[in-house]
């Protein structure tokens, strides 16, 4: 309970900082698209926050040197400041998060762009917005899952917005995500799934004495205009679920 207090506190000034940090450079971010300054205040930020919520992360391989299309297993919220820590990243988000207090502000104003799952038009919407960072020199993240897992499998990946890779000729950089507790275990108090809410996972969160964030930067795969986008995620998909040793069910 003292942990989680403790943490709590710290996590609280952490929020303010970052309401902070929105308000006094938001100028920073021109029509949606973060500057190379607050990118780099927002990696700073995302670092601090993993530290307050007892991560310990270990990378293998190497985040990409250009921008790309960066595709990623999907676990919980945790994967947004453990991977904004890593790179400059711009995240497509559901519109849900839009919608949560303070948190979904923070992640309007950091340049995410979010979708509107089910609308019509909204997934050739969303290619718009990440053809336009791409060109940009942006790095996007995509969770072509759609949803999160306990990290125990990976879901099948939805294809259709892998035709941006395709249609800019950028690379694919695949990124697998696993959390350990302090035994070396799998850690079913970092999952985000089954509609729980956010107060309750954060509570779990705050209650692990360290959780080890392994993030694994995967071979690069190569795109073009000769590329079919149902491929491309299966390959993707296969080099992750191989990193991270878990059973391809798909």
């Amino acid at each position: 309970m003292l942990r989680r207090l403790y943490r709590l506190i710290r996590l609280t000034v952490q929020l303010l900082v970052g309401i902070f940090l929105a308000l006094r450079y938001s100028h920073l971010v021109e029509e949606g698209i973060p500057s190379e300054k607050y990118q780099q205040i927002k990696q700073q930020w995302n670092r601090k926050t993993c530290d307050i919520l007892g991560l310990r992360i270990l990378i293998k391989g190497e985040p990409p040197a250009t921008a790309s299309l960066l595709v990623s297993n999907h676990i919980s919220w945790l994967d947004i400041p453990l991977l904004g820590s890593l790179l400059p990243l711009n995240f497509l988000s559901k519109d849900e998060v839009r919608r949560w207090p303070v948190v979904g502000w923070l992640a309007w104003k950091s340049g995410t762009l979010f979708i509107k799952r089910g609308n019509h038009g909204a997934a050739n919407q969303a290619s718009l917005e990440i053809t336009r960072h791409l060109k940009a020199g942006q790095n996007v993240l995509i969770f072509p899952e759609g949803t999160t897992t306990d990290g125990t499998r990976v879901r099948r990946f939805h294809p259709r917005l892998f035709a941006v890779a395709i249609d800019n000729v950028v690379s694919i950089q695949p990124v697998g995500i696993r959390y350990l507790n302090g035994d070396g275990d799998h850690c079913h108090s970092a999952a985000f799934i089954d509609n729980e809410p956010f107060t309750s996972s954060l509570w779990k969160i705050l209650g692990e004495p360290s959780i080890q964030a392994n993030v694994s930067f995967l071979p690069i795969i190569k795109s073009g205009h000769d590329a079919h986008r149902r491929a491309l995620a299966e390959a993707t998909r296969s080099q992750i679920v191989k990193a991270l040793d878990l059973p391809d069910d798909h």
